[in-house]
């Protein structure tokens, strides 16, 4: 069996697997509670995640750069569809349990995907090819596209580990959150459990390595009281494994799935362990700043050991939401497992149409004078000036949506950094235009990465094909650009994107003069088939990729 047909077998098992999965959850859900509002509640978001699964696993999407953004898309899509329908089902409740505004919601997730769906369509248009080889011409100068060596890997993580070290020492808020941008390669290390490293990954050495990396930086997140040193490196391999998945290196057959199925349940023990450690750190947030580090992490453990305090904490918790207290206070949480409401966006939807619905049209006004104020915050300063724009950024970046949108309908005040939603705020501000003017800026987002992570040109030998770059950050634009309201979107276009870039950049330089990590000065050249990182890359692999790379050259 060639590449080509083997990629396209092992994306219809994984195809068939997800929809089965979906279909059994939609008459779960049915059963748990027919009502007319749990049903079209579960048809909008299975509707939209059957779209996904037929539109994402395509072997249209065997490119890095198209893979990079069809992930993000699933991932955006299947957070707010499948998972919200397994994450209720799960502890015994209906879709709809706890919205204000369950149909309206859910409607505008479904329109929300379409928008995805589309504007990932059309950015891999021949009309916009022009602008991806641009783009690709400038991960040239960023080395976006590189395939680091194992040891590359380790100097990622060990540059994002030292970064968040240095945090703890009393700093400038400005050196902070210069020290926040590399926080990304902290992870960079769990990519060794993946292919095209999983090679390297079979010792027993690198396996012990890896293991105790994560309990390290574990701890040191515990201790800032973050539930993202769990998390993070969980879903980030996730990520990264659909990534691999569209390009091919995952050979996918029954024996996989049923392997998959058992890792599921024995995750699912697992996701109850998280979910008590991270309840156990929202009960002790509240004290975190009256505490040093070690003993915030002792009060944490001991409170996860504490069993009964963290039931009593989940009954009354959802008291609070059955007696509709939602609806005068914002309440962020959907589902009680933590860890799986990690990566659910449906509150803040909820939260924000439940607030919109009601504004008039002065209010409307108020949110979209700051709104476009919020926007143009998200230039650098010193480009501010110079455009004519005088704004008080320090004021703007001291809120999110969230708070601007509670605060207007007031019930709160600005500053606690309330998570906003991206579809319920650009309904707000463009009434039904609004999937047409996501459309547009998702699409221009999507042309970006995938020039970046593409190679255009004939005069490669060995492309590899795989960018260690757009392996690691997918999870990260996954968050960057799904929440809070359309100046985080717009925000990824004019500044962040370029972050990550330059940040990336800098780190390269440090692993290879500093750490004497030898990377190649060109990105047209990748390790050899039998190179000295012990990487395997099938002849038909790099056949396949310099097929693409030619065929997707423009002419000008």
């Amino acid at each position: 069996m060639n590449f080509i047909n083997q990629n396209q077998q092992s994306l219809l098992l994984v195809r068939k697997a997800l929809l089965i999965l979906a279909a059994f959850t939609f008459a779960a859900q049915l059963l748990v509670d027919a009502s007319e509002e749990n049903l079209f509640s579960n048809l909008f978001a299975l509707g939209a995640f059957v779209l996904t699964c037929f539109l994402i696993f395509h072997p249209r999407n065997s490119q890095m750069g198209t893979a990079f953004t069809s992930t993000t898309v699933f991932f955006i899509i299947t957070a707010n569809s499948l998972a919200p329908m397994l994450g209720t089902l799960l502890e015994g409740h209906p879709l709809t349990h706890t919205l204000l505004q369950p149909k309206e919601t859910y409607f505008h997730r479904f329109i929300f995907a379409l928008v995805l769906l589309v504007a990932q369509a059309l950015a891999g248009l021949k009309f916009f090819l022009p602008m991806r080889y641009g783009m690709s011409q400038l991960g040239s100068v960023f080395k976006s596209r590189t395939f680091l060596p194992p040891a590359g890997v380790w100097g990622l993580g060990a540059i994002g580990f030292l970064a968040y070290l240095v945090k703890y020492l009393h700093l400038p808020n400005v050196i902070i959150k210069l020290l926040d941008g590399f926080g990304f390669l902290l992870w960079a290390p769990f990519l060794l459990l993946l292919s095209p490293y999983s090679a390297y990954f079979s010792k027993p050495s690198v396996k012990w390595k890896i293991f105790i990396y994560y309990i390290l930086q574990v701890g040191v997140s515990l201790a800032g009281n973050s539930r993202m040193g769990m998390v993070g490196p969980v879903a980030m391999v996730g990520a990264a494994w659909v990534v691999t998945l569209l390009l091919g290196r995952i050979k996918v057959n029954k024996k996989l799935i049923m392997r998959g199925i058992t890792l599921g349940v024995t995750g699912l023990f697992l996701a109850g362990q998280f979910a008590d450690l991270s309840t156990a750190i929202l009960i002790e947030r509240a004290q975190r700043s009256t505490r040093g580090k070690s003993e915030q992490l002792a009060a944490t453990w001991e409170r996860f050991l504490d069993k009964e305090a963290l039931v009593n904490y989940r009954n009354e918790y959802l008291l609070l939401l059955s007696e509709g207290k939602a609806d005068e206070e914002w309440q962020e949480n959907y589902v009680v497992n933590d860890f799986i409401g990690r990566f659910i966006q449906i509150k803040y939807d909820d939260n924000c149409f439940n607030r919109i619905l009601g504004f008039d049209d002065a209010d409307i006004g108020t949110l979209k004078e700051t709104s476009k104020n919020l926007i143009i915050a998200t230039l650098p300063e010193p480009f501010l000036q110079p455009l004519g724009f005088n704004i008080d950024k320090e004021f703007l970046n001291s809120f999110s949506t969230g708070d601007l949108i509670e605060a207007i309908s007031g019930r709160g005040d600005l500053g606690g950094f309330r998570v906003g939603s991206i579809p319920a705020h650009a309904y707000a501000l463009f009434g039904w235009l609004y999937p047409l003017i996501l459309v547009l800026i998702y699409c221009i987002i999507f042309i970006l990465f995938q020039g970046l992570f593409s190679f255009y040109g004939s005069r490669l030998k060995t492309w590899y094909g795989v960018s260690t770059l757009g392996l690691l950050i997918v999870f990260t634009i996954f968050v960057n650009i799904s929440t809070d309201g359309i100046s985080t979107p717009i925000g990824m276009i004019l500044r962040a994107s370029w972050q990550i870039m330059i940040i990336y950049h800098l780190a390269l330089w440090f692993v290879s003069r500093i750490g004497k990590v030898p990377i190649d000065s060109s990105d047209k050249q990748f390790p050899s088939k039998t190179d000295h990182n012990n990487l395997s890359i099938p002849s038909s692999v790099i056949s396949s990729n310099r097929n693409i790379a030619q065929n997707h050259t423009p002419k000008f």
